[in-house]
């Protein structure tokens, strides 16, 4: 497995090179870009231009790009989406961005797509048959160009592990599983969804939480017995390429300084040795 970064530390700041180059200083040689406006404007010919130099500059691969939930966070017009959104425009909407950012994965040399199964509430119990005809079209054009789908467990019951192992067996090797420890500690039970998800697991998405909420902490500050995790890991689902930090400032919106951000990197990668230790 390879160690990344998620930029979602800076999801509500534009993606600047200086948040690329926080990651780098900690060691880290591949990240999960954000695709989530106004993080990364993936419609915008010239910020995708400055983020590919960024990354190149600054020695950095992009391993995955996770897909977007919502219109554009922390604005008035926010609101969640999905493919299995109940509202048609929204399916179009959303649909229209997954297949710029497939697109957009052989310029930044990135395989794998991360992908929330369903959007926000109310659900009227279609949501997982939406979900299968959109992927009917999606899987195959991500295929298409070399590009595969990770779903991930969000918390919900339509998505635990088993749930979304059934839909990966019905479209091969293109669509697997993320793991997120996180939400998988709060909802479903993490060593029970890890064991579910043996045969599909593309990646992991690392954080740490008390049990009750999503806190996306540093792993090791809450309850998740790590040694356990990376034991699983390595004995049911060698197929995993990725394990991602995907971490939260502590005051979300632009508070965290870039000191604090460094030292919240550093400190994953030591964790990363701590615990596993694989040339990156």
């Amino acid at each position: 497995m390879n160690p990344s970064m998620s930029t979602h530390p800076f999801i509500l700041d534009a993606l600047e090179e200086r948040h690329l180059r926080l990651i780098a200083d900690a060691d880290f040689r591949f990240i999960e870009l954000w695709g989530g406006r106004p993080h990364f404007d993936f419609h915008d010919d010239a910020a995708v231009r400055r983020a590919l130099g960024w990354l190149r500059d600054s020695g950095l691969q992009t391993a995955t790009i996770h897909l977007p939930f919502y219109s554009v966070f922390g604005q008035p017009g926010f609101r969640y989406l999905s493919l299995a959104d109940q509202d048609d425009e929204a399916r179009r909407t959303i649909g229209a961005d997954y297949r710029r950012l497939a697109d957009l994965c052989a310029p930044f040399g990135c395989d794998l797509l991360i992908l929330h199964p369903l959007g926000g509430k109310p659900y009227d119990g279609r949501e997982i048959e939406r979900l299968r005809r959109e992927l009917d079209w999606f899987a195959p054009y991500c295929a298409e160009r070399g590009v595969r789908i990770a779903l991930e467990n969000i918390m919900q019951r339509q998505t635990r592990t088993a749930m979304l192992a059934e839909i990966c067996r019905a479209y091969g090797p293109t669509v697997g599983i993320c793991l997120d420890a996180g939400h998988a500690q709060v909802d479903g039970g993490l060593m029970n969804e890890l064991a579910d998800a043996a045969g599909h697991l593309f990646a992991v998405h690392a954080h740490d939480n008390h049990g009750q909420k999503d806190e996306h902490l540093l792993p090791g500050q809450g309850l998740i017995d790590w040694p356990a995790v990376f034991a699983a890991l390595t004995e049911q689902t060698p197929e995993a390429r990725y394990f991602t930090f995907e971490l939260m400032p502590s005051a979300l919106g632009g508070a965290e300084t870039d000191e604090a951000n460094r030292a919240l990197f550093a400190a994953a990668q030591k964790f990363w040795q701590a615990h596993h230790g694989e040339p990156r």
